[in-house]
């Protein structure tokens, strides 16, 4: 009897190393058979490799990207790729030099776009002027940043450059990143960047060099940081927090850009004292970027020296336009006691905590040990982040640099849970934020025609062409009828929904007019009749984040790219809103602001304001210098109004406990969490744990009257904050809510 043969298996994949048996078809078998055994498991050692892979424990990354060189199609390209990883906007720097200098001026239009396995793809456009020989014949080149939005994970990007509409095959190619966006849990479905326990730190010294995961050290073997100390073998190790690396990348302040956007993968900034100082004297631009990110809610670490006084507290003041009025405290404004919560405005009360945050005690010290490093720990509310001053470490005290990481912690979120979203991961939240009315179908009036239909199209078709013998017709009647309730049907829907844009906003603006700074953070719904054809517009100040509702296992062949144009702004034009399609977005804004709520205090009187907020205002509750607190309501924009002492909170309070209670989103059951076909859970991101809600619950708390307001502030609820941006002019706004904090 001759020997089964294992015609069907390839040699390039023998399942035996593996520990996956062969298939081996017996004599008689059928061509077919063989096949569908050698698919199977073919399919078989593909899912273990994949597997196998899936379980890798991740890295410490310390950033990640390289710098390209490119030349050709008469062009030099020095493309620099090098940054922190994570969710936001990662700048690719561009420096394009002609070989021959142009006699004009020359644009070209730079293409990024991703491409993943499991995601779909986003594109940025970008256009670049070559600017032309100059007089005294000095070089021509262009240089310019792009900012890639980081939605998903990717670890390459395709690099397109174009001349007058024709591309220069050249020099377009692909960017290979060697990052963890995408790597780790690539088939669970889970989001991997920036979701781990340890935060993305960008360290900021004049000593280093932007290289990923290299730390300039000083002579004689010291490092220049006091955060990062030299390990046993030699090698920079970052101290912060405890035993662990986190993500960090050191950077020098002259090669940071002047956008905050570019920071939004971060979570903490580090840098001592004299480099705060020495950067806002020699880079404003770069310096007052790092300020408006803290400012917008992220959180900035600053090193001092170790003067027993604290005196150093009042130079970090002094160098962020500080004051020492925000809270009773003697230390210049500084606390040390534990933050009641991250990012927390300053009349959060115990009480009022998102559930899901560990409890905390208004008594308990910010440290536990007596040393004089983390005795001198402090920390203090900056805008809608956090600052803290850390006294420079004892380079050996590695007990100590345990102690000060784990309570700094809460200071510093990571960026799932400081925003409350993932950008490519389930977000139940989604379906508790619908524009009401719209998107529905309407069900009744369907019932209606589809009876009416089946009537008219039925028994009283056939009896009228019946009794005039036209029966014959019935080939004509039945499909006109037909097409008429389809059409009926069609308008109907299309004149409830509209083509017109609407959307739904809730947003929180924290107003320091003392600095002239605003922040806000917006959760936009939004639903369109007809897509605008032209996309959504925003400013270059507005970081713009996607809230995806369901996330599938594969991606949607008919879900287009996103597409991003970088031109006065950014323009999000195809793949962001389609028509009649419900789509969510939340949007970070920071920038200086001149808006402001005027208020003129009379020695025997109540206080008189004149809005310049730009918007109507609902209700207003206000503290003046005293700390004594004020009411009034509907005062027009730039119209004045006298407060009303607040004597009776219980029934003052009413119409603005009334304003937040029916606009808080309503409590649903999402759609069925789905499962990748391994089993694993789809995540989910919990918006109650951002910093949006988390104020939200703040001013829910005060209109309450559990808590009260700072001194010199003020709490109003209007009708469109001056800050939130909607991206179309035609946006209908339903059902908004706009809260302005504001500082004077």
């Amino acid at each position: 009897m001759n020997e089964p043969t294992n015609t069907m298996t390839p040699r390039h994949c023998d399942t035996r190393k593996i520990g996956v048996p062969t298939p081996i078809p017996l004599a008689g078998q059928t061509t077919w058979r063989g096949l569908r055994l050698w698919i199977l498991h073919t399919l078989r050692c593909a899912m273990f490799v994949l597997l196998v892979f899936s379980m890798i424990p991740g890295h410490v990354w310390a950033g990640s990207g390289s710098t390209y060189l490119r030349n050709g199609n008469g062009y030099t390209v020095k493309i620099d790729t090098q940054w922190a990883d994570g969710y936001g906007y990662r700048p690719i720097r561009f420096v394009i030099t002609p070989n021959v200098v142009p006699v004009t001026d020359e644009t070209l239009t730079i293409r990024l776009s991703t491409e993943t396995m499991f995601s779909n793809s986003v594109a940025v456009e970008q256009q670049v002027v070559i600017p032309a020989q100059t007089v005294n014949g000095g070089s021509a080149a262009a240089e310019a940043i792009v900012r890639m939005p980081v939605y998903d994970g990717w670890d390459q990007l395709q690099l397109e450059i174009t001349r007058n509409g024709r591309p220069l095959r050249q020099l377009s190619t692909p960017i290979s990143f060697d990052m963890p966006l995408g790597r780790n849990n690539w088939f669970s479905g889970r989001a991997t960047v920036n979701t781990g326990t340890d935060q993305s730190v960008l360290f900021i010294d004049s000593a280093v060099r932007l290289r990923a995961g290299s730390v300039t050290v000083a002579p004689g073997g010291q490092p220049t940081s006091p955060a990062i100390k030299i390990g046993p073998d030699g090698a920079p190790v970052w101290v912060l927090p405890g035993n662990t690396n986190p993500n960090f990348t050191s950077v020098h302040p002259g090669e940071l850009s002047d956008s905050w956007l570019d920071f939004t993968p971060v979570d903490v900034i580090a840098l001592s004292l004299d480099e705060l100082q020495s950067m806002k004297s020699q880079f404003p631009d770069q310096f007052q970027a790092v300020r408006a990110w803290a400012f917008s809610g992220g959180s900035l670490w600053v090193f001092f020296g170790t003067n027993a006084d604290l005196s150093d507290l009042s130079e970090i003041n002094e160098a962020l336009r500080l004051s020492g009025d925000d809270v009773t405290d003697a230390e210049h404004g500084w606390r040390t006691t534990a933050p009641l919560n991250t990012g927390a405005l300053t009349y959060i009360d115990l009480d009022t905590r998102p559930s899901g945050l560990p409890p905390v005690s208004d008594e308990s010290p910010l440290v536990t040990s007596s040393d004089r490093l983390t005795s001198q720990l402090r920390w203090r509310p900056f805008g809608l982040g956090t600052l803290a001053a850390i006294p420079a470490p004892d380079q050996t005290a590695d007990s100590d640099w345990n102690v000060v990481s784990t309570e700094l912690k809460p200071l510093a979120q990571t960026w799932t849970t400081r925003h409350g979203l993932s950008p490519n991961s389930r977000n139940s939240d989604f379906w508790n934020f619908l524009i009401p009315g719209v998107g529905m179908p309407p069900v009744v009036m369907f019932e209606i025609l589809i009876t009416l239909f089946v009537v008219v199209i039925g028994p009283v078709n056939y009896l009228f062409l019946r009794k005039r013998r036209r029966l014959h017709l019935l080939v004509i009647t039945v499909p006109v009828m037909a097409l008429l309730v389809t059409a009926g049907l069609f308008a109907y829907a299309l004149a409830s929904d509209g083509l017109h844009v609407r959307v739904m906003p809730r947003s929180f603006t924290y107003l320091d007019q003392r600095q002239n700074h605003a922040a806000c953070w917006s959760r936009l719904s939004y639903y369109a009749g007809l897509a605008p054809s032209g996309g959504l517009k925003f400013a270059d100040n507005v970081a713009v984040y996607p809230i995806p509702g369901i996330v599938h296992e594969w991606p949607d062949a008919n879900q287009r790219t996103r597409e991003v144009r970088w031109e006065d702004g950014q323009n999000l034009q195809t793949g962001w809103l389609d028509s009649r399609t419900p789509m969510q977005l939340m949007t970070i804004r920071s920038r200086t602001s001149n808006y402001q709520l005027v208020v003129t205090e009379s020695v025997d009187g109540s206080p008189t304001v004149q809005n310049l907020l730009g918007s109507p205002v609902r209700h207003l509750l206000l503290a003046d210098s005293e700390g004594q607190q004020y009411v009034a309501a509907d005062i027009a924009l730039e119209g004045t109004a006298t407060l009303d002492a607040l004597t009776s909170a219980s029934q003052q309070l009413e119409p603005l406990r009334k304003a937040i209670r029916s606009s808080m989103p309503a409590q649903v059951d999402p759609p069925r969490q789905r499962t990748f076909f391994w089993g694993g859970p789809v995540e989910d991101a919990d918006i109650q744990l951002g910093l949006l809600e988390q104020h939200m619950d703040a001013a829910s708390s005060l209109s309450g009257g559990a808590t009260s307001l700072p001194s010199r502030s003020y709490l109003a609820i209007v009708e469109k904050s001056p800050e939130c941006q909607f991206g179309h002019d035609g946006a209908v706004q339903v059902s908004g809510f706009h809260v302005i904090y504001g500082r004077w």
